[in-house]
């Protein structure tokens, strides 16, 4: 229906709003574009670099962070809101539910953030780091870490309801359904 020219290679995926477009550029650069518009809407320089899209809940933006961070940007401003800090790298996308952020880490951990609070509600630690993005279904939270294991979290508590070992890295999101 529209097309826009961002740059040569994009190596995150975007995400899009209705007719505006979010994506990261390979000089971490984080862009808007709306549909049938000659220039970007706004631009951010972020201080380091990602390896995963945009996450887009209640006209806010989620990035993360390879240093541990994740920026809650403003989709219509471009100007960030606030900073949610976790421990270790992350090379993950987030997700956001019911005002909740979850975000995981290579230094084995789930987190659970209040956006509007700030507060760490809950962490999870697992054996080994996580790569992938989680994947949320009926208030279950399911994520595969480096040692192969996948992982079946409650998103209340923040308490595994089971894991199971395949004995092979997990570095990609989990498809699942109920």
């Amino acid at each position: 229906m529209w097309k826009y020219y961002i740059c040569k290679n994009l190596t995150t995926p975007c995400v899009a709003s209705d007719d505006t477009l979010f994506c990261i550029t390979p000089r971490q650069t984080l862009v808007s574009v709306e549909k049938d518009q000659t220039e970007f809407n706004w631009k951010l320089q972020l201080e380091t670099s990602t390896m995963s899209s945009p996450t887009l809940y209640d006209e806010i933006l989620f990035v993360a962070l390879y240093n541990g961070k994740v920026l809650a940007v403003s989709a219509a401003e471009g100007e960030v809101l606030t900073t949610y800090e976790i421990s270790g790298n992350i090379i993950s996308s987030t997700i956001v539910y019911q005002n909740i952020l979850y975000v995981t880490s290579l230094n084995k951990m789930i987190c659970a953030i209040d956006i509007d609070s700030e507060e760490l509600l809950w962490q999870y630690e697992s054996e080994m780091g996580f790569s992938a993005s989680p994947t949320l279904v009926n208030d279950i939270i399911f994520v595969g870490s480096h040692d192969g294991t996948l992982s079946a979290v409650n998103i209340e508590t923040g308490d595994p309801l089971w894991t199971r070992n395949f004995r092979g890295s997990i570095t990609q999101s989990v498809r699942a359904t109920m």
